[in-house]
């Protein structure tokens, strides 16, 4: 499955694009990912689920938080994460907040051990992810 569509959209609705604005395609195959789009035009997507659907264990689930900016040739990997899928991200001024989202604990072929995500806000500018405290 390629996520790349799915970014596509995203980009058409938060901005009027041209070729060189689309992002290439997305360092890792996940569904189920966090995404959110800055007023800059830069996007962010975060962790996701790269194994068969409704089958979970621990090494499926991605914590890893990516940043594009227009125009740039690749995506950037900002931080490595509590693993979560299904999390939403909200663009603020400083960053992105990551809220909810779920991850397993178990083994693969183990009973699933399913757990909510924390939430937790990632400011670019300081280079920090840290528990969100509203």
């Amino acid at each position: 499955m390629k996520a790349l569509p799915l970014i596509s959209l995203l980009l058409a609705i938060t901005s009027v694009l041209t070729a060189k604005d689309t992002p290439p395609e997305m360092p890792q195959q996940v569904a189920s990912f966090g995404a959110a789009g800055m007023p800059d035009g830069s996007l962010y997507f975060y962790g996701g689920h790269s194994g068969k659907r409704h089958k979970y264990n621990r090494d499926d689930v991605n914590g890893g938080l990516f940043r594009w900016k227009q125009r740039a040739d690749k995506w950037e990997a900002l931080a490595q994460d509590e693993p979560a899928q299904g999390a939403s991200l909200v663009a603020v001024k400083d960053g992105v907040i990551r809220i909810g989202g779920m991850a397993a604990r178990n083994a693969k072929g183990e009973k699933q051990d399913l757990w909510s995500s924390e939430t937790a806000a990632r400011s670019p500018a300081e280079n920090a992810t840290a528990p969100f405290q509203p």
